[in-house]
């Protein structure tokens, strides 16, 4: 509002220079060119801290998902939940599994792992395999250009849609393939394959 007012006044106050004749006309065009240009760029920075704020709230999500699995870790011998179903136990507020960027309306804890945005790999052990990245919310969803992503030690990264997509096809990036199995590789690939089946589906709905 305040920029609309401010551009409100520069034309109302061309339009008297014009009218007075006090400056000349270069100086009216000035102040009449100006104002359009002050209009967008603050469309154009509220646009984008917007998009910045999205992007550090699903970032906040992810960090608060990574806290509630790595609780269940430590009461389940090390071991991730297959499913996100097993985080209801502490975190009952199904908002945290959209990503702020999305129009997805949250649906119940029992099927969770159907409408959320984010793709979880889940049965994996931290003494298996050396952080890798357990949890994925894809560029599609921040204008595709950014992607976040959870790592099993609870920190979350904001990658290039480039990166997004090496770690997806090579999630053994940051650790190297040490320790890495086969069987590990299959839980990323059936992940993703049925993230991509779930929004097929959502989309004919």
């Amino acid at each position: 509002m305040c920029v609309r007012a401010i551009v409100l006044v520069a034309v109302i106050a061309a339009a008297a220079m014009l009218t007075k004749r006090r400056w000349g006309s270069a100086a009216c065009l000035l102040v009449i060119a100006a104002a359009p240009v002050a209009y967008y760029a603050h469309i154009y920075f509220k646009f984008r801290g917007h998009r910045q704020a999205s992007i550090l709230g699903c970032r906040s999500n992810m960090h608060n998902l990574g806290i509630v699995l790595s609780q269940y870790i430590a009461q389940h011998g090390n071991q991730f939940p297959d499913s996100l179903v097993a985080a209801d136990a502490w975190l009952h507020d199904p908002t945290y599994f959209t990503c702020p960027m999305t129009d997805t309306q949250p649906g119940t804890m029992t099927n969770v792992d159907e409408w959320t945005d984010y793709t979880y790999v889940g049965g994996l052990s931290p003494l298996r395999v050396p952080n890798p990245p357990i949890m994925f919310c894809p560029p599609e969803h921040h204008g595709g250009e950014w992607g976040n992503i959870l790592f099993m030690d609870g920190g979350v990264e904001t990658v290039s849609a480039k990166e997004y997509q090496e770690f997806k096809e090579r999630p053994w990036k940051n650790s190297g393939e040490y320790g890495w199995r086969r069987e590990y590789a299959e839980l990323y690939e059936k992940a993703f394959v049925r993230k991509e089946r779930q929004q097929k589906s959502r989309a004919y709905r």
